[in-house]
């Protein structure tokens, strides 16, 4: 994965905000009042909002021009000053009818006690001129992003996704209103799970979120959605394209404040350096991961992002190692291939492991030297077997796969077959089941060889799922 990112241009417009910080012990309560006394003894001031989005991106290498709002005043002084101090091109307007926004945060121990919002929300923005500065800049932009906090500056997005959208620029989009009309037009939405919720309903589960997201695709008419989940990872849907889940990086977590601004900042600066929609989720979600374990708005680094790659790889538990992204994937096989090694690949669902995938799993073993298992996704397993399937999710599958013996590695992938991936492994031997004839099986010009396996009698998932109805 490139990490250089020197030459990504992206615009951010959107509600800029200083976020204060006061911290200190805590020994007492107040005699004059239940609540805590905080000694304190450190102020700081750092980038909030919009202004944060900006810093992420400053911070990974990449350059950031900022567009929004700021108050005649101290604090808008100050804020400004953070931006320049931060590397980000400053393209904000002073407005003197306007307060700059400023959150106050009271901490003792790394826990946040209280904070206080000094704002004002307005309706009535004037924003003709922010816009002009912003569509003189982008000819030379990459990705544009909206970073909305409801504070007035994107009460109307559609001028600025009408301009960018006609300079054939994506526009990405954190959105804070209680519908999404307001972004039609845009590339990808990213809302967390509960600004989600408050638009379309509960989301009972991954498949009715997934369901949930197309609908809104549709109806609002943007490219995709990625849900944040927090510690359950992010949720990827792009219209015309299977669903894909995304684990959570995050080890311990201190502070989400600002995880969101990490979020598209770092989904922005990976797709305006060129790389896919899925390897740009995979940098956005170890960033997330990052900075929810330090207190207050942060920003990531990319000697960040390769510290977590470098302790990963050290830390990783035997069954955790087998289970890799589709890049580390393609990298270790690129090894394997090197070392001379004969590879042999084989798929499936896998839902309710059995002994019958167990007895066909050490027989393809047998036939190589490293044996991969693709797991299709459950969104893919739905399009496959039906709405009620998968039993086990994703996650699941992937880690009782990767503990048996006889399996390498274990690979999720989004399509309902493994065409796509046979095309980038180019395995020695394609592995599939003796129901297949040679001529049925799909991708197998991928591949050296394909070799059929007969299953084990009487031994399959459905069944397995038919004898527990039955006893119910």
């Amino acid at each position: 994965m490139n990490l250089d990112f020197s030459q990504a241009q992206i615009l951010i417009v959107g509600d800029v905000m200083l976020d204060s910080y006061w911290q200190g012990p805590t020994q007492r309560i107040s005699p004059e009042a239940p609540v805590p006394v905080v000694h304190v003894i450190n102020q700081s001031k750092r980038l909030g909002g919009s202004a944060n989005v900006a810093m992420n991106i400053s911070s990974l290498g990449a350059n950031a021009s900022l567009f929004g709002l700021i108050g005649d005043d101290l604090h808008g002084r100050e804020l400004s000053g953070l931006l320049d101090s931060s590397g980000v091109n400053n393209c904000c307007q002073v407005d003197n009818s306007i307060t700059t926004t400023t959150k106050l945060r009271v901490l003792s121990q790394n826990q946040q006690l209280i904070r206080l919002d000094f704002e004002e929300t307005r309706q009535d923005c004037d924003t003709v001129q922010l816009l002009n500065n912003f569509q003189q800049q982008l000819s030379h932009a990459d990705v544009v992003v909206l970073s909305d906090y409801g504070k007035g500056v994107l009460n109307d997005a559609q001028p600025f996704i009408r301009v960018a959208k006609r300079s054939s620029v994506p526009v990405l989009i954190d959105p804070k209103k209680n519908h999404f009309d307001n972004y039609a037009g845009a590339q990808l939405l990213t809302p967390n799970q509960k600004e989600f919720e408050a638009v379309v309903g509960i989301c009972s589960d991954e498949a009715v979120l997934v369901e949930k997201a197309r609908a809104v695709i549709r109806e609002c008419n943007i490219n995709g959605l990625l849900i944040t989940q927090g510690g359950r990872g992010m949720t990827l849907v792009i219209d015309g394209q299977p669903a894909e889940h995304f684990p959570a990086h995050a080890k311990e977590v201190y502070d989400v404040t600002g995880a969101g601004d990490t979020v598209i900042g770092a989904l922005a600066t990976g797709l305006a350096n060129g790389m896919s929609s899925r390897d740009a989720v995979f940098l956005a979600s170890k960033a997330a991961g990052i900075v929810v374990g330090r207190v207050g708005t942060a920003a990531v680094t990319v000697k960040d992002i390769e510290m977590l790659d470098r302790q990963a790889s050290h830390k990783l538990s035997p069954i955790a190692e087998k289970m890799k992204s589709e890049a580390a994937c393609l990298k270790e096989v690129k090894k394997w291939q090197q070392q001379g090694e004969k590879i042999a690949f084989t798929n499936g669902c896998f839902d309710l492991i059995h002994a019958g995938h167990v007895s066909y799993l050490e027989k393809a073993a047998a036939l190589a030297d490293v044996l991969i298992v693709g797991v299709n996704s459950d969104d893919s397993v739905k399009q496959l077997k039906g709405a009620d399937r998968p039993i086990n999710p994703l996650t699941d599958r992937l880690q009782v796969l990767a503990s048996l013996a006889s399996v390498d590695m274990v690979l999720p992938f989004s399509e309902t077959t493994p065409e796509r991936l046979l095309s980038l492994i180019k395995p020695d031997v394609l592995i599939k089941g003796g129901d297949y004839k040679v001529e049925e099986v799909l991708g197998r010009e991928h591949a050296g060889e394909v070799k059929l396996i007969n299953f084990v009698d009487g031994k399959s998932s459905t069944r397995m799922i038919d004898t527990i109805k039955q006893q119910d």
